[in-house]
């Protein structure tokens, strides 16, 4: 006969043991591999390769993490580097977290001088849970004084259009 005590404890333990497989399998990051042609509505295309993935937390909100490949130059997620990085407090990360609010920090080249970051970056304009729709800015002082915002997956002024409406 099973006592009081041993059901109790049965109990605790089968909670306790689901609790944990659920925290593992809760912040395990779900990664994203993608190449794909990106496009300006005044056509110009890049190559785009991405090899981020999506960190959870359960007092913050969700974050992008990794890299973002730019015909041939890489991009590292803001989060990853060595640069200092004021964050929310935690009220306001909790609040986002509620809201179901996603993280998406400015994409650099590292090992840049900090003062740099202004003027080569990538910036994550739109983006859906898979990529499938993706709109960036890219702000390279090299290349031109302004930035570009590209749409992908697109091959040209027209796909980029389609996507520019559904963003909307």
């Amino acid at each position: 006969m099973i006592t009081n005590k041993k059901r109790t404890l049965f109990f605790f333990i089968s909670t306790l043991v689901i609790f944990s497989i659920f925290t593992v399998y809760y912040h395990v990051p779900v990664k994203i591999q993608k190449s794909f042609l990106a496009s300006t509505l005044d056509e110009k295309q890049v190559d785009v390769k991405m090899d981020v993935k999506w960190k959870k937390y359960f007092f913050s909100p969700t974050e992008l993490r990794g890299t973002i490949t730019v015909d041939d130059i890489t991009y590292h997620s803001f989060l990853d580097t060595d640069t200092p990085l004021e964050r929310d407090h935690f009220w306001e990360r909790l609040d986002q977290k509620f809201k179901n609010e996603k993280y998406i920090p400015l994409f650099i080249i590292p090992h840049s001088h900090p003062f740099d970051i202004h003027n080569n970056f990538l910036d994550v304009l739109s983006i859906d849970d898979n990529f499938n729709i993706m709109s960036f800015a890219i702000a390279q002082k090299d290349i031109s004084q302004e930035s570009n915002i590209y749409f992908g997956p697109a091959k040209n002024s027209e796909e980029a259009q389609r996507l520019w409406n559904e963003i909307k």
